[in-house]
């Protein structure tokens, strides 16, 4: 390979002296930023409160039947005792976020890139993630160990603890079948059609594809019959589990077995948390002006522009004995974690 030599401008031959002078070409286009896209907030139940009425959404569950309870037998002539109804209700307090960027007025005159579009473009993403995390932060904060929680771990169905994780506990495709059985067996609706669904760690998708076993991996391309809606970021399903991915997944070695690195993979029933937003109110946009600034910045100098966007996503289990989890939490090691 030829050696290679950076010659500093104005040393170039004939040009001694004339570095001033000589232009630098600039690409009239900004290179473009890592995205991730928004999976968790797929799954919640979405409401909004109407503007003027608080900043508070309460979610209301009955007190569910309790499965196995013997028929009530009528005696002739005689009216049997009334069965008591009772509910529970979860409050979501809906909260403001916001971030803003600040731009001088002199760089939007001379750049060649225009500033304030960019900004909101690049605000408007970032809004958009923190809110895919409040849910992922939601969620992740109630995995709840034990026989009557919610958690799993991979390649063990009767673990259900932090603890249990190893770094052998890799996710694979009974793991889904084991989610989508125990969500049944509570009576716990699918979400999608006939199907539950999941975010699952990008981390830990390439346990989940490499599974050769039956039932495994099937690609969206090769889905067959009549389908509901493709979620969206759906890549597959796995035993009746549509499979999203997030690179946004939480992940801990405190806590478990040998200090493995245990991440957190969501199966979800229907209901199982809500995001609820004021109406109207989305990710709204603030741009302020040089022109527009007033007293606080006399001389025009300085734009901003800014994102809030008012939000809460909130786990809708209630502590009444029949409410049950409506997502399973698969905590799982993964072979990817070093790529």
């Amino acid at each position: 390979m030829a050696d290679t030599t950076t010659v500093p401008q104005g040393a170039r031959a004939g040009t001694a002296g004339l570095s001033p002078t000589l232009a630098i070409y600039h690409k009239r286009a900004l290179l473009d930023y890592i995205k991730f896209n928004s999976r968790y907030e797929n799954f919640g139940l979405e409401d909004t409160v109407p503007l003027r009425n608080g900043d508070q959404c309460v979610f209301t569950r009955l007190d569910g039947y309790a499965a196995g309870t013997a028929p009530t037998a009528l005696t002739e002539g005689n009216t049997p005792a009334s069965t008591a109804m009772s509910s529970l209700s979860v409050t979501a307090q809906i909260k403001e976020y916001g971030t803003w960027t600040e731009k001088s007025d002199f760089l939007r005159k001379v750049s060649f890139v225009d500033w304030i579009p960019t900004a909101s473009e690049w605000l408007n993403y970032r809004a958009m993630i923190d809110i895919d995390m409040l849910c992922r932060d939601e969620l992740t904060s109630n995995a709840v160990s034990g026989s009557t929680g919610n958690i799993m771990v991979a390649g063990a169905l009767t673990a259900t603890a932090l603890s249990s994780v190893t770094s052998a506990s890799y996710i694979v495709a009974s793991d889904f079948l084991g989610s989508n059985i125990k969500m049944r067996k509570l009576g716990i609706m699918p979400f999608a059609g006939q199907d539950f669904g999941s975010v699952v760690a990008t981390a830990c998708l390439y346990d989940l594809q490499s599974d050769a076993s039956a039932g495994g991996w099937i690609d969206i391309l090769k889905y067959t019959g009549a389908m509901s809606q493709i979620i969206n970021g759906e890549a597959g399903k796995v035993q009746g589990v549509r499979i999203t991915d997030s690179p946004l997944a939480v992940s801990t070695s405190t806590g478990t077995s040998a200090s493995a690195t245990a991440w957190y993979n969501f199966v979800f029933g229907k209901g199982s948390f809500g995001k609820v937003k004021l109406s109207g109110s989305d990710i709204d946009l603030v741009v302020r002006l040089a022109k527009d600034n007033g007293i606080e910045d006399p001389l025009g100098q300085r734009n901003s522009v800014g994102v809030i966007y008012p939000f809460v996503a909130k786990y809708l289990k209630t502590t009444m004995a029949t409410d049950k989890h409506r997502m399973v939490v698969l905590l799982a090691a993964s072979r990817a974690s070093t790529l």
